[in-house]
């Protein structure tokens, strides 16, 4: 799984809803029905489904089964994408504000996952640092497409270690990972 790539102004129109970018978020996460996201997002179902739609219109998002539990039949849905990539060109004074929101939605996620989720167990294993670079655009792509290689490797050695047993299970543990850049106009760090 890869970034969407957002090259149309209908695209960008579609994630510029800030609960369409939540259930994505969420979708990213883990597969889930339409009472799975309501209860998530405390939001009634009707309103879910419109937007399920629009993001499984956009391919945003996919149905991945449907599984009969009495007389209903349970969809779930999943992401098709692990991020959103905005095309440059679509960037206007409006359109800026979009990728301002997924980066928000992001970091808002992170900090409930963190909250309900996360334990720091000690300092020695984990990640947090903020700083302020002066780097070549042309490096920021390949460092993106070196993080996205590691992902990839990563996400594979997860999927084969469960169909197997695997000797790391001892040693190894889940992490939430939420890299964060952006462009600055100004410099924040003096």
């Amino acid at each position: 799984m890869t970034q969407y790539q957002v090259q149309t102004f209908e695209q960008l129109k579609c994630i510029s809803v800030a609960l369409r970018m939540k259930i994505s978020i969420l979708l990213i996460e883990k597969e889930m029905t339409v009472t799975d996201i309501a209860k998530q997002l405390n939001i009634p179902k009707a309103k879910i489904f419109y937007h399920l739609k629009e993001l499984e219109k956009h391919q945003m998002i996919e149905m991945t089964k449907q599984i009969p539990e009495g007389s209903n039949i349970l969809k779930y849905y999943r992401a098709t994408h692990q991020g959103f990539q905005i095309d440059p060109k679509l960037f206007t004074n409006d359109s800026i504000q979009p990728s301002k929101q997924i980066i928000s939605e992001q970091l808002n996620r992170t900090i409930q996952v963190l909250n309900q989720y996360g334990l720091i167990e000690d300092n020695q294993h984990y990640i947090s640092a903020t700083h302020q670079i002066k780097i070549d655009k042309n490096e920021v792509t390949a460092f993106k497409d070196e993080f996205n290689q590691l992902l990839k490797k990563y996400n594979k050695e997860i999927k084969e270690s469960n169909n197997t047993e695997d000797i790391k299970e001892v040693t190894s543990a889940n992490y939430y990972i939420n890299l964060t850049a952006f462009e600055l106009s100004k410099d924040v760090f003096e």
